[in-house]
């Protein structure tokens, strides 16, 4: 993860084994506490967003993946807060996985995202269903995602 990335703490960076570490521990954990699947919120990058994901997986419970986007300084659909990775990246790589669902959540109802609604048809052959837009429009009716 790129150093500064972390909108809630910038100066916070975990090493890749030690994030691995923890978020199994914490996958492991739910299962043991009799979780019926595990749902992966505000997932926004190709690095955490995997490597929690992958930990949740392991567990051999159904997982939801809740994506989000924001537009970039350049116009770009990006993770949330992370210009360092394209959401078509972010959801092609997430969508790799296998998860049971993938959504998308925690996104401004501003956010156009025709175009990314069409690529994540295209992925594997064996994709998870895209279930919807969990944003405010659901709320307000506004259509013009």
């Amino acid at each position: 993860m790129a150093a500064g990335t972390d909108r809630n703490n910038l100066d916070f960076v975990l090493s890749e084994r030690d994030a691995r570490a923890l978020f199994q521990a914490k996958a492991n954990g739910l299962e043991a506490c009799g979780c019926d699947l595990i749902m992966m919120e505000l997932m926004r990058d190709i690095d955490y967003a995997v490597w929690a994901s992958e930990a949740a997986l392991a567990t051999g419970l159904p997982v939801w993946i809740g994506l989000s986007a924001e537009r970039g300084r350049k116009g770009t659909l990006q993770g949330w807060g992370r210009d360092d990775c394209s959401f078509d990246e972010i959801a092609r790589t997430l969508a790799a996985l296998e998860p049971a669902v993938m959504m998308v959540m925690h996104t401004s109802p501003t956010t156009r995202m025709k175009r990314w609604r069409s690529c994540a048809h295209t992925g594997p052959a064996r994709s998870p269903p895209i279930l919807s837009a969990v944003t405010s429009s659901h709320r307000t009716g506004n259509s013009s995602m």
